[in-house]
């Protein structure tokens, strides 16, 4: 009961605590964006699962259940203080960046064309566009007969969609041309939202879409400098409804053996639905305590993302804390189940481990969000306010998943796009006067 009333006093003063920042400062950043969704993840979850015994992954045995929640929530307490103690005691980044504004019109176009190329080979690599639509679940899962990584990987390429997007939509939300030109605009930003919209449920990912909608939300608060309130009601219940029928409904759409909205309906339990989506992170824990597998890991894994590319190649057997997490739940070595930020650094060192890791974490996003409020302050301009809104949708897949693998594999295709902006010149880093 202590833990229960504890738990929910803990998500009230989160609560409160974010809604004074974002009242103030006007703006959601990644702060604020991490400590919503990780008070969701390790406050309101385990007490749901904990209070209904409901709402957990097919995947973990329902005997976990009443075991080791006092243990969990006492490091997931330890986490947060370390976390907030990371912004909160760290200095602020002095430096801001800058993009070359004569060359934004070229991006725009080299962009667009990289990633309408990339996504036609990939869909060709498969065959064509009917058997990716009936099959893009199973192609995402690596369930196919002709399963392709080379595809998959030029098939990411084609995610520079999103900061085209975002620039394009800062580009008319900052009221930049007239006439003529704004028009034009206007409608390269709708055929590019409508392929960006095409893509992702050919991609078959709900966090994908979720991504997209958050794209939105995020530029428009850089743009006006403020915090968009209805914009952000729409994303909430939207994000939702992708949530619980993403899987079952929406990315079924195109194949024959799907299942109608009105059968989905019935599949699904609303609170249920939602905390089963997200019940991993925290059953992941319990998960180590259970097997005793605390430091098991040696801090190898921050180190064996490197092997990820070796994939392309046709290398098997590429470790990854997420292949180990998932044979620990159900004694298979698959990529199902990563174990989030929490059991991440339990598996590589331990409580002392999460205590150091959550302050780094800390600094890491008060660096970032510094950065990208600085560069709004000096050199806001549709590219910098794109490249600013990209860090805000992938550094959260650093947290919730938490398996380096997979970030630097998500993410590569920024990496090389940024790298390419620095070395060429395009991208420059400055410090405050």
């Amino acid at each position: 009961m202590a833990y229960w009333i504890f738990g929910v006093l803990f998500l009230f003063v989160i609560a409160f605590y974010i809604y004074k920042r974002v009242a103030l400062r006007k703006k959601l950043l990644l702060y604020e964006h991490m400590l919503l969704k990780l008070s969701f993840v390790y406050v309101f979850v385990p007490l749901y699962i904990e209070t209904n015994h409901l709402g957990i992954s097919s995947a973990f045995s329902y005997e976990l259940l009443g075991t080791f929640y006092f243990e969990s929530f006492l490091i997931f307490f330890v986490f947060f203080v370390s976390f907030i103690s990371g912004y909160k005691f760290t200095t602020s980044s002095s430096i801001y960046f800058s993009f070359y504004r004569n060359a934004e019109v070229k991006y725009y176009v080299g962009l667009t064309f990289i990633m309408l190329v990339c996504f036609f080979i990939f869909i060709a690599m498969y065959g064509g566009i009917q058997f990716v639509l009936e099959n893009s679940s199973r192609i995402r899962s690596g369930y196919v007969e002709n399963k392709s990584y080379l595809a998959s990987f030029i098939n990411m390429f084609s995610y520079y969609s999103l900061i085209v997007l975002a620039a394009l939509y800062a580009l008319i939300n900052m009221g930049k041309g007239r006439g003529k030109k704004i028009f034009f605009v206007k409608v390269c930003f709708f055929i590019l939202l409508v392929f960006t919209l095409f893509k992702l449920f050919v991609d078959g990912g709900r966090g994908g879409l979720i991504m997209f909608l958050m794209l939105f939300l995020f530029s428009y608060n850089l743009v006006n400098d403020k915090f968009p309130v209805k914009i952000s009601i729409v994303v909430f219940f939207v994000s939702i409804f992708i949530g619980l029928f993403g899987k079952v409904f929406l990315f079924q759409i195109f194949n024959d053996n799907g299942l109608s909205f009105s059968e989905a309906l019935g599949k699904i339990s609303f609170l249920d639905g939602i905390v089963k989506e997200y019940s991993h992170q925290y059953m992941s824990v319990k998960v180590i305590l259970d097997s005793n597998a605390i430091g098991s890991r040696y801090f190898s894994d921050l180190l064996l993302w490197i092997l990820k590319p070796f994939k392309l190649i046709g290398m098997d057997g590429v470790d990854s804390i997420s292949y180990y997490n998932t044979y620990l739940i159900r004694g298979v070595w698959d990529s199902e189940v990563p174990p989030g930020v929490i059991a991440f650094s339990l598996y590589q060192g331990g409580v002392l481990f999460l205590l150091v890791y959550g302050f780094f974490l800390g600094f890491l996003v008060k660096f970032i969000d510094s950065t990208i409020t600085n560069t709004m302050s000096y050199s806001k301009s549709p590219f910098t306010i794109a490249i600013s809104v990209v860090f805000l949708l992938y550094m959260p897949f650093l947290f919730l998943n938490s398996d380096p693998a997979l970030f630097v594999q998500w993410s590569l295709v920024y990496i090389i796009l940024f790298l390419f902006m620095v070395f060429s010149g395009r991208l420059k880093f400055y410090k405050v006067c």
